[in-house]
């Protein structure tokens, strides 16, 4: 009974692992065997993908955690697993599995400029937020205010270095 129970947990923790692998720290955004191997996840515009996002890459693995309750669901994930891996090596250049299709994900060689690039998106993330708390808190007038001030200001100093340099990248990456 202890060894039957003891498989059953290191099932589960296998299969956590699998499902949270890319959200993991201290990376958070992929996995130590990407990390080895010089790869990274990305946005299709090249943005760092944020935890929450590297998480539901692989999100479907969870099902299999419903496995001792119902056997359907372990059958659900492997055909998941099956179609997902004759999708990737027939139909698709890119090798994107069904996790990256539905975030929006790619894997890619890691780029030199991946540090700010983190950075860039976390700020956008907080952006998110506080855009979020305004228009609760102030409305929809406060926000569209910001948003119109904000536009005079880039259009009477010129864009950002920041907004520059993510404009050129997606350039850069589109070819």
């Amino acid at each position: 009974a202890l060894g039957c129970a003891a498989n059953a947990a290191g099932f589960g923790v296998g299969l956590a692992y699998l499902a949270c692998r890319d959200a993991l720290p201290p990376e958070g955004t992929r996995s130590v065997g990407k990390r080895m191997a010089g790869l990274e996840v990305t946005m299709w515009d090249g943005a760092v993908i944020n935890r929450r996002q590297a998480f539901w890459r692989n999100g479907y693995m969870l099902t299999a955690l419903l496995a001792p309750v119902d056997p359907m669901f372990l059958g659900a994930t492997v055909a998941w697993l099956c179609t997902d891996t004759a999708l990737m090596a027939i139909n698709n250049r890119d090798l994107r599995r069904i996790g990256d299709w539905a975030q929006g994900t790619r894997v890619i060689d890691e780029l030199p400029d991946r540090n700010e690039r983190k950075q860039y998106a976390q700020d956008l993330l907080e952006i998110k937020e506080l855009e979020y708390i305004v228009r609760r808190d102030l409305g929809q007038h406060a926000l569209d205010a910001i948003r119109k001030e904000t536009e005079r200001q880039t259009v009477d100093n010129g864009a950002p270095d920041d907004l520059q340099r993510r404009f050129k990248f997606r350039q850069e990456s589109a070819r």
